[in-house]
């Protein structure tokens, strides 16, 4: 519990991963070798020696396919991105177009109060 509290438990940094070998045969022989078995090695500083394997061979998957998906969710994520800066880009603009045209407003309308001109309301009399 104490390791765990002050340093976590370093265990749970691995998730999955993916094994390419070139012979489909020695590929199957692995997976039903090592399914279900312990990880092993020595005692001392191997957190992962009472793990267990659990491997599962894939007919007819190319590694290709599995960089396919990566690819696939970095481009998502930097479409999205870009979306929500290109959002917020327009938004900045449009607040420093409003910024000086109300810049440019309050100066003409100084500019006609010392002249004495008054602005023409909207209204008819």
């Amino acid at each position: 519990k104490r390791r765990i509290k002050f340093g976590g438990n370093r265990k749970m940094k691995y998730s999955e991963g993916w094994v390419e070998f070139l012979d489909r045969r020695l590929a199957k022989r692995v997976a039903y070798t090592l399914n279900g078995t312990s990880v092993g090695g020595r005692k001392r500083h191997n957190y992962y020696r009472d793990d267990m394997w659990c491997m599962k061979y894939l007919p007819k998957f190319k590694w290709s396919q599995l960089k396919e998906g990566a690819v696939y969710n970095n481009q998502v994520r930097k479409a999205r991105l870009e979306q929500r800066v290109n959002q917020a880009r327009r938004e900045n603009n449009l607040f420093l177009e409003r910024v000086e045209e109300a810049k440019r407003r309050r100066y003409t309308e100084a500019r006609r109060a010392k002249k004495g001109i008054v602005k023409p309301s909207g209204k008819a009399p």
